[in-house]
Formats: structure tokens, C-alpha cells, sequence
């Protein structure tokens, strides 16, 4: 998937949401790409060079053609993705790995760099969308056969070995007295997760305390360790850790396995796929571009100057 967002420029700025308002410097199959589009794109993708180089006029007018050919790009593939009814739900945008994060936190770190939260959904919404249109467009049509899926899983079986897993709450405090207070009214039977959302000072506190399956490889190797004692459902001692006086409470485990190639099959052929999509995607992109009817309004263009 990394590779899919870097091959479709998936790290898609704030003009994603095109306003409708303002000079036109751009016009693709009739979308609008305004000046203040323009604008927004520049100056979020300024922040990467060295103002002295902006400084020059040569570099500068490159600088903001290429910043306005991402955004013709950009629309292209919106437009195909509208074309072909590929759509992004409520349920996949929630989904997403740049929507995972503390609601709170998250709108005060948009604020400060000058997104609605509203902008931000939509971005993400169509960043997902031209996802989906590569991954049914170019990503499905790359042939991977059985058999070399299977000699990759035969040339690389070490990688489809899983260590033992557990599946294990924790609570996580600064202070031993109030560790053991805390771990002697869980032994008369107070609810473990209620109590990590009232103490743990661990992210997962708002989970319950909740860390999900992992193994040496995924955590600190000590909490492996701890758990490795516990039995399904039972509650470890204080544990004096790096990160302070930690409790934790077994909640499954998984035994050490190989996955069959049966299982594994399915991601190794979208990881081969994956590997060749780059040479998909151009020419494919290309055939969409000289469909495209693209308008550029030379003079507006030339008005699109950063502040300052």
C-alpha cells in the first residue's frame, strides 16, 4: 500500500478540496483549479525547499508549474474515479490510518496549521478514492501466477513464521504504592479495564488498557516476558519496567506457527503486484492525461506569487 500512495502522489495537499471561488488558473474536464487552490499547494510544499532557491524566477516559475501539474493530476484521477463510480464510504474513510488518531489532539494540530477538520475528511476522502481506482485499475490487472507465488513463499518461508502471541490489557502508573493499590482492588475483582481508564497514564488507558495481540518483535521484550507466565484471564504482579510500575491482564495467547502458503498467498501476490505497479501506473496515467482536456490560463498563473 506505501508504494500505491507514493506512485499516485496519494500525499495529497490541502487543495484536494478545490474551492469554487476565485481566478481560474486552471481548468480540467471542466473541474476548476483556482489561484487560491494554487496558492495553498505552494505554500505547503514550499516548506521543503531553501527560500534562496525559491528566490530565483527560473526556479520559482518551475516550482509553481510543477505545483500546479499535481493538482491537473490530481483532478484527472478524481474525475476518472467519479467516472467509473468508485466511491469511498463513511465506514472505509473511518477506517483510514490518517483518521486513527485522538480526535481531540488531532483537530487542535489541524488548527494550528490552518485545516478545518471538514477539509481534512474530504482530503482523506479523496485521497481514498484514488487508492481504490489504482487498486482496480492498474493494481488487479497485473498478472501474478501461482506458481510464482508460491516459489516466493518457498524462497522467503522464514518470513511467514509467527512468533508466540498474547493478546493482554496493562495499566501503567508512576508510583509502586499506587501500582499495588491499584492491583489489590483488581484481585477482589474490580474491572481491570475500568481502572486503566481511571489511572493508566499509557495512551491505551481510553481502551481499557488494551494492547491488542503482540509478540518480543511488536513490544518491549518485558512485557512478552510477563505475560508468558500468566494464564488466560489472570492478572500479574506489579512489574517495576522501564516506563514505571506496570500491571497486566492475559487475555488470550497464540501459539508460535508457520501460516500456510494457502493463507499467505493472498498477501504476497498483492505485495508482487504492488512491486510492478509503478510500471502500470504511468503508462496508464498517460492514456487518461491525453484524454483529458486541459485548459491553463497562462496569465492567471503568472499573478500566483507566494507572500512575503
Amino acid at each position: 500500500m506505501r508504494r500505491l500512495l507514493g506512485v499516485a502522489l496519494l500525499v495529497l495537499t490541502l487543495t484536494a478540496c478545490s474551492r469554487q471561488s476565485g481566478i481560474v488558473v486552471a481548468t480540467v474536464d471542466g473541474s476548476k483549479i483556482t489561484a487560491q487552490d494554487l496558492l495553498d499547494e505552494m505554500k505547503i510544499e514550499s516548506g521543503s525547499y531553501d527560500t534562496a532557491i525559491l528566490d530565483s524566477k527560473v526556479n520559482f516559475e518551475e516550482f509553481r508549474r510543477q505545483a500546479l501539474e499535481r493538482l491537473v493530476q490530481e483532478a484527472i484521477l478524481i474525475d476518472e474515479a467519479k467516472r467509473l463510480r468508485v466511491a469511498a464510504s463513511d465506514e472505509e474513510l473511518a477506517a483510514a490510518p490518517e483518521m486513527q488518531t485522538d480526535a481531540v489532539d488531532a483537530d487542535k494540530a489541524l488548527a494550528e496549521r490552518g485545516i478545518s477538520p471538514e477539509r481534512w475528511r474530504d482530503l482523506q476522502r479523496r485521497r481514498l478514492l484514488i487508492v481504490k481506482l489504482i487498486e482496480q485499475e492498474v493494481l488487479s490487472q497485473i498478472p501474478i501466477s501461482d506458481e510464482r507465488v508460491a516459489q516466493y513463499y518457498k524462497e522467503h518461508i522464514s518470513e511467514f513464521r509467527e512468533n508466540a502471541q498474547f493478546h493482554a490489557r496493562q495499566i501503567l502508573v508512576d508510583t509502586r504504592e499506587l501500582a499495588e493499590r491499584i492491583h489489590s482492588r483488581v484481585v477482589k475483582g474490580e474491572d481491570f479495564a475500568a481502572l486503566a481508564q481511571q489511572f493508566s497514564v499509557s495512551p491505551d488507558a481510553k481502551r481499557g488498557g488494551d494492547l491488542g495481540y503482540f509478540d518480543a518483535q511488536s513490544y518491549p521484550e518485558v512485557f512478552s516476558q510477563v505475560c508468558q507466565g500468566l494464564s488466560v484471564g489472570q492478572v500479574s504482579q506489579v512489574t517495576a519496567t522501564p516506563y514505571g510500575y506496570q500491571i497486566f491482564q492475559l487475555l488470550d495467547r497464540r501459539p508460535a506457527r508457520q501460516r500456510p502458503l494457502a493463507e499467505a498467498a493472498p498477501s504476497i501476490k498483492r505485495m508482487l503486484q504492488e512491486e510492478k505497479v509503478e510500471s502500470a501506473y504511468q503508462p496508464w496515467l498517460d492514456g487518461l492525461k491525453k484524454k483529458a482536456r486541459v485548459t491553463i490560463n497562462e496569465k492567471a498563473l503568472e499573478e500566483v506569487k507566494l507572500e512575503g
